[in-house]
């Protein structure tokens, strides 16, 4: 939708027809399949030169291929025409029935040195860093 210049979020129909339609089915013989997480080892193995995907998975698939010495070299672009942005994020509930506990649990994932092991473990950024870590509190 972007590369088209049309509202990536639009729930136009006629957005999705036509120009768009037309534009996918163009590029559909290049394309070998739609899955999750495979792309992660093939990019990683050199089986595809090409792939959508998350930011993590592709520092993942370059850590790999680095790792298996195979002279694969990963990396990723975004492109001119721009990309989604994307949060992960805590919620809970408004009538959870253990609050403080959750209150606890997620106090412990906010720690510098927790969320940075996270970080490092699943190749996704974090805001949280040593001087800027507070505790989670009832709202």
């Amino acid at each position: 939708m972007n590369y088209l210049g049309k509202d990536p979020n639009s729930t136009k129909a006629d957005d999705y027809t036509g120009p768009a339609t037309d534009l996918l089915l163009k590029l559909r013989p290049n394309i070998r399949y739609f899955h999750s997480s495979q792309y992660i080892n093939d990019l990683a193995n050199g089986d595809i030169c090409v792939a959508i995907g998350w930011a993590g998975d592709v520092w993942q698939a370059s850590n790999r291929a680095k790792e298996a010495k195979n002279g694969v070299n990963v990396s990723f672009s975004i492109p001119k025409e721009g990309a989604m942005a994307f949060f992960d994020v805590f919620a809970m509930p408004a009538d959870a029935k253990n609050k403080d506990e959750a209150y606890q649990f997620l106090n412990y994932l906010l720690r510098p040195d927790v969320v940075a092991h996270i970080s490092d473990h699943v190749f996704y950024a974090t805001p949280i860093s040593s001087h800027a870590a507070g505790e989670c509190g009832s709202p």
